[in-house]
């Protein structure tokens, strides 16, 4: 019965204007797997972490757009 009629708010936190919400955390929870993922991936091919990140960088900045 309780589950049914509980809604949990989409706001974490709240700092004056700001609001950090739940699906924020999340997105910045599968970029940072997606980044030790690919530098695990990266290592085991001997590729160099700075050539990694930049990549990573320049996907996350698409994947926005």
């Amino acid at each position: 019965m309780f589950l049914h009629t509980w809604t949990p708010s989409p706001v974490i936190l709240t700092l004056g204007a700001f609001e950090l919400r739940w699906y924020g955390i999340l997105l910045a929870f599968g970029a940072l797997m997606g980044l030790l993922l690919l530098r695990r991936l990266g290592q085991k091919k001997n590729f160099r972490d700075t050539d990694l990140i930049d990549l990573f960088l320049w996907l996350t900045i698409a994947g926005f757009l």
